[in-house]
């Protein structure tokens, strides 16, 4: 099914009159961010394996991380937000809309982050927490503001291929890429949940492109099995889950009835026959497969549980301005929740959405979960009107994004997968020309074809 190519996608009004050489050049400076403001690290699986597995960390060495801090990161969203407002005062952005319920529920939602600053207990701390999420969220808006719906879809493939390419490198290198092994987890440069939303971005967008794209289509087909496979080898139940209910969006709006039907028969059979083998002895126990092989989950949420109850218990003190954007893990908390948990020493409580309630309150909760809501409604919506591959892969992102800030920390991480994301709800909030475009096309416009 190719996707359609109204001249509004592709041509430069659909995304900037820059030179695709300038587009390149920004692309690759903001990737370059990205990765110095992710802290990644190359011993990463190295380190794993003479540990013998054990990636978590004592509550000394979390408390001590938090209190250090890192010098690459501020400096890398210093300088995103740096390009963010260039982009956003350059020639070639569009003018912003303020009028969308999005955009206007992305302004209150800032507003509330500084309101929560103001009222921290920790100004200092909850100030530079503030910022961080701030310059994010400004590079995010300049970046839809100047290039189109492709284009964030292909920043994310191109981002997200470095990552996961360098990473195989780095365990091949080092001689840690054994997926034979029972225990090996996927982690090149990053820990394996992190890890898991690059693999996921590349074989979503590597997807899109190969159905999409005339030239060089070998390469994004094989980029997609590469994320995959790699994505499945990270053994992250969360991203592997969020991609699949992503995966099962995408194909929503833009494959026909029937094809929907041999998908679904298709995959019924796959599963059958992993049952068979299973019960048959020539596979591990249905179950582990469906867990990864990672064994009982219930161990994860035993750990996780007796934290989000304190969780509640501390966000009952603050329950309307929290402690501030992403300030509540101070080194005294950490040791604290330990402590009273007999946990391990997390620096975030393993779920955004209870990070965001002790950051910036029941409000700010709420009006991260609204922004979220409306950027997908309209993303779909336009998804099913234009038949379009573009925008129905933003709203697979969206809902990734969603999904898999229930058990993972990463939904403000500067990562590939939360700057697309981001930027697709920058999109919508500010710069969505969807009006027009159905003046123009109408509601009737033709199904893409195959």
């Amino acid at each position: 099914m190719a996707a359609l190519s109204h001249s509004w996608i592709d041509s430069p009004s659909g995304s900037s009159d820059a030179e695709p050489l300038t587009k390149w050049l920004w692309f690759a400076t903001i990737l370059v961010l990205l990765t110095l403001a992710q802290v990644h690290k190359l011993s990463w699986s190295r380190d794993i394996a003479l540990a013998e597995g054990a990636a978590i960390r004592s509550a000394d060495e979390a408390a001590a991380s938090v209190a250090k801090g890192s010098l690459a990161r501020p400096l890398a969203l210093f300088g995103m937000g740096f390009i963010g407002i260039i982009q956003l005062i350059s020639r070639d952005a569009r003018s912003p809309r303020w009028s969308s319920p999005v955009g206007i529920a992305l302004l209150f939602l800032m507003l509330w982050a500084l309101l929560c600053l103001a009222n921290s207990e920790d100004s200092s701390f909850a100030l530079r927490r503030t910022v961080s999420f701030l310059l994010l969220w400004i590079s995010a808006i300049g970046f839809a503001s100047r290039y189109s719906d492709k284009d964030i879809i292909l920043f994310l493939f191109l981002v997200s291929c470095v990552h996961v390419s360098f990473g195989v490198l780095v365990e091949t290198a080092y001689g840690t890429l054994r997926p034979w092994n029972n225990d090996y987890r996927f982690f090149g440069t990053l820990q394996a949940n992190h890890q898991s939303w690059n693999c996921a971005g590349l074989f979503l967008t590597g997807l899109v492109l190969w159905r999409t794209q005339r030239s060089i289509k070998p390469a994004f087909l094989l980029s997609s099995a590469l994320g995959l496979l790699m994505l499945i080898l990270t053994k992250s139940r969360t991203g592997t889950m969020a991609c699949m209910l992503s995966l099962l969006m995408y194909t929503i709006p833009t494959t026909p009835l029937r094809l929907k039907a041999l998908l679904l028969l298709a995959a019924a059979w796959a599963l059958c026959c992993l049952l068979i083998l299973s019960e048959a002895g020539y596979l591990m126990p249905f179950s582990d497969i469906l867990m990864l092989g990672r064994g009982d989950p219930t161990r994860t949420l035993t750990g996780r549980t007796p934290m989000w109850e304190m969780a509640l218990e501390y966000a009952s003190r603050r329950p309307l301005f929290g402690y501030g954007v992403n300030s509540f893990a101070t080194p005294e908390r950490i040791q604290d929740i330990a402590l009273r948990t007999g946990g391990w020493g997390a620096v975030t409580l393993h779920s955004e959405y209870f990070d965001l309630l002790l950051g910036v309150g029941v409000v700010g909760l709420s009006l991260y979960a609204l922004v979220i809501l409306l950027s997908f409604g309209e993303t779909f919506r336009l998804a099913l009107l234009f038949r379009n591959h573009y925008f129905a892969m933003e709203a697979a992102l969206l809902i990734f994004y969603a999904a898999a800030m229930s058990l993972e920390n990463l939904g403000r991480d500067p990562n590939a997968m939360v700057f697309a994301s981001m930027s697709v709800i920058g999109k919508r909030a500010f710069f969505s020309q969807s009006q027009r475009y159905s003046a123009t096309l109408g509601a009737s416009c033709p199904a893409s074809s195959e």
